[in-house]
């Protein structure tokens, strides 16, 4: 969408909900333990943006990377 019209007003609200519904998905691996799912999840969230949730996750995503040696760069 951005692609095919990059100044529509509703693209920020609609980024906004796709976020959400990729870092649910990636606190979902997190919590299940699925460090790489979690970590393409992650980056796929901030492609679409900087948010608070995704700093937090991230840094939730190093911290279980850490404690299993699994970081993936």
């Amino acid at each position: 969408m951005r692609g095919a019209d990059p100044k529509n007003a509703a693209l920020p609200q609609l980024s906004g909900a796709v976020q959400e519904q990729i870092l649910d998905r990636a606190r979902t691996a997190l919590d299940a333990g699925d460090i790489g799912k979690a970590q393409s999840l992650l980056q796929q969230a901030a492609a679409l943006g900087a948010a608070p949730a995704l700093d937090a996750l991230n840094d939730k995503l190093r911290q279980k990377a850490a404690a299993s040696g699994r970081l993936r760069k």
